[in-house]
Protein backbone atom coordinates (compact mmCIF):
# COMPACT_ATOMS: atom_id res chain seq x y z
CA UNK A 1 0.00 0.00 0.00
CA UNK A 2 2.41 2.43 0.86
CA UNK A 3 3.94 1.90 -3.27
CA UNK A 4 0.63 3.31 -4.33
CA UNK A 5 0.49 6.33 -1.63
CA UNK A 6 4.71 6.71 -2.78
CA UNK A 7 3.50 7.18 -6.51
CA UNK A 8 0.35 9.39 -5.60
CA UNK A 9 1.82 11.76 -3.87
CA UNK A 10 5.27 12.06 -6.27
CA UNK A 11 2.85 11.62 -9.82
CA UNK A 12 -0.90 13.24 -9.29
CA UNK A 13 0.07 15.27 -6.40
CA UNK A 14 3.86 16.47 -7.77
CA UNK A 15 4.38 16.32 -4.10
CA UNK A 16 8.18 16.76 -5.58
CA UNK A 17 7.36 20.00 -7.23
CA UNK A 18 5.99 21.18 -3.93
CA UNK A 19 9.51 20.37 -1.65
CA UNK A 20 11.50 22.12 -4.72
CA UNK A 21 9.51 24.97 -4.95
CA UNK A 22 9.43 24.75 -0.84
CA UNK A 23 13.33 24.66 -0.98
CA UNK A 24 13.70 27.94 -3.36
CA UNK A 25 11.48 30.00 -1.36
CA UNK A 26 14.01 28.85 1.68
CA UNK A 27 16.50 29.73 0.21
CA UNK A 28 15.14 33.36 -0.65
CA UNK A 29 14.88 33.99 3.28
CA UNK A 30 10.92 33.21 3.31
CA UNK A 31 9.91 30.63 5.77
CA UNK A 32 7.66 28.34 3.71
CA UNK A 33 5.38 27.58 7.04
CA UNK A 34 5.15 31.63 8.23
CA UNK A 35 1.65 32.97 5.76
CA UNK A 36 3.52 34.69 3.42
CA UNK A 37 6.45 32.16 2.78
CA UNK A 38 3.20 29.65 2.36
CA UNK A 39 1.63 32.05 -0.07
CA UNK A 40 4.60 32.52 -1.92
CA UNK A 41 5.39 28.80 -1.95
CA UNK A 42 1.52 27.94 -3.26
CA UNK A 43 1.31 30.28 -6.01
CA UNK A 44 4.88 29.30 -7.71
CA UNK A 45 4.07 26.06 -7.30
CA UNK A 46 0.62 26.41 -8.99
CA UNK A 47 1.92 28.55 -11.64
CA UNK A 48 4.44 25.78 -12.48
CA UNK A 49 2.22 22.75 -11.98
CA UNK A 50 -0.42 24.29 -14.28
CA UNK A 51 2.36 25.52 -17.32
CA UNK A 52 3.32 21.91 -17.05
CA UNK A 53 -0.39 20.43 -17.64
CA UNK A 54 -1.77 23.14 -19.40
CA UNK A 55 -0.58 21.34 -22.99
CA UNK A 56 -1.95 18.16 -22.49
CA UNK A 57 -5.62 18.86 -23.57
CA UNK A 58 -4.25 20.72 -26.21
CA UNK A 59 -2.19 18.41 -27.84
CA UNK A 60 -5.12 15.67 -26.74
CA UNK A 61 -7.26 18.68 -29.17
CA UNK A 62 -4.77 18.27 -31.90
CA UNK A 63 -4.63 14.83 -32.14
CA UNK A 64 -7.88 14.20 -32.11
CA UNK A 65 -8.33 17.00 -34.70
CA UNK A 66 -5.89 15.05 -36.89
CA UNK A 67 -7.42 11.70 -36.35
CA UNK A 68 -11.22 12.89 -37.56
CA UNK A 69 -9.37 14.21 -40.50
CA UNK A 70 -8.12 10.96 -41.30
CA UNK A 71 -11.22 9.27 -40.70
CA UNK A 72 -12.93 11.45 -42.48
CA UNK A 73 -10.48 11.31 -45.52
CA UNK A 74 -10.13 7.45 -45.30
CA UNK A 75 -14.23 7.32 -45.24
CA UNK A 76 -14.25 9.44 -48.52
CA UNK A 77 -11.78 6.84 -50.29
CA UNK A 78 -14.20 4.44 -48.81
CA UNK A 79 -16.97 5.20 -50.35
CA UNK A 80 -15.41 6.98 -53.51
CA UNK A 81 -14.35 3.64 -54.32
CA UNK A 82 -17.88 1.45 -53.55
CA UNK A 83 -19.60 4.46 -55.82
Amino acid sequence: MTVFTWLNDQLLRMQWLNDLVGAGVAAFGLDPTSRIGGSVQFFVYDVIKIFMLLPIPILRRIYTDRLSVSAHKLATIILDGIA
